[in-house]
């Protein structure tokens, strides 16, 4: 019994793999995230102090900057990390029954890391 669930998982993993949009997102997701993380490594290792601006409130006035230290950027990092391998297993897990819902989810993934570039950047811009 177990070996016959062991080849339907083969066969998943073939057609998951095989397909086309299914690995250009993939890929795509991967490029960028690695563009992500290099991009926020390098800003923080330019030799600062280690205060970050995390957060920017426009309606607090002189007070609309908060700072913090290298553990929330590096937060982007973990952040970005759990983006690629969350949409990697909802996608495959949802791949046998609704092919839409796969592309759908790693579609969505891909957004949520070009927001988190496009923030990360802006706050690291900042400092």
């Amino acid at each position: 019994m177990l070996t016959s669930y062991n080849i339907g998982v083969m066969k998943l993993s073939k057609k998951y793999l095989h397909d086309k949009s299914i690995l250009l997102l993939l890929t795509s997701n991967l490029m960028l995230a690695l563009l992500s993380v290099a991009l926020i490594f390098l800003r923080l290792n330019n030799g600062r102090a280690g205060i970050y601006i995390v957060q920017r409130r426009a309606n607090l006035g002189i007070d609309q900057y908060t700072q913090g230290g290298i553990s929330t950027m590096i937060g982007f990092l973990l952040f970005t990390l759990l983006i690629i391998v969350g949409g990697f297993l909802i996608s495959y897990k949802s791949f046998n029954d609704q092919k839409h819902v796969s592309i759908g989810v790693l579609c969505f993934s891909l957004l949520l890391i070009i927001c988190t570039i496009v923030v990360s950047n802006s706050l690291l811009a900042m400092h």
